[in-house]
């Protein structure tokens, strides 16, 4: 991921380990995103005979605004969510720790509609508090 503000720290990708013919691949878990991408050299190192595919019609930037160059796309594994039929999974992670992160902050153009929709929200929960206030006996 970029970064607008150079001096921030980066945060790591989360990383995950799996197996593609017979080789091991790193991939970054998708943490919202509309599509997965693979570099061309993991792809390259995937498949031997790796041709270059035909070019793909997606125009994708990065969040600073850079074109990434998009080679090929496959077909979705899903048409849509909740279709998996196979066996019931489950993840269980006994190292694992929560994380949190700060959220990424709000530009200078949106910084006072962000502010107006804080603070209108502030008073609907401060006058809901009044509200159940009196109302105690």
């Amino acid at each position: 991921m970029y970064s607008v503000y150079g001096n921030t720290p980066k945060v790591p990708p989360i990383t995950l380990q799996l197996q593609l013919n017979e080789l091991k691949v790193y991939f970054e878990v998708d943490t919202g995103c509309s599509v997965t991408l693979m570099t061309w050299s993991d792809y390259s190192k995937l498949w031997d005979n790796a041709k270059v595919p035909e070019k793909c019609c997606l125009k994708l930037k990065t969040y600073i605004g850079e074109r990434l160059e998009v080679l090929a796309s496959h077909e979705n594994v899903f048409k849509k969510l909740g279709t998996f039929k196979g066996p019931p999974t489950k993840i269980d992670e006994k190292d694992a720790t929560p994380r949190f992160f700060k959220p990424r902050p709000a530009t200078y153009v949106m910084k006072p509609r962000v502010e107006a929709e804080l603070d209108r929200q502030k008073r609907i929960l401060l006058s809901q508090s009044s509200l159940l206030n009196s109302l105690r006996p």
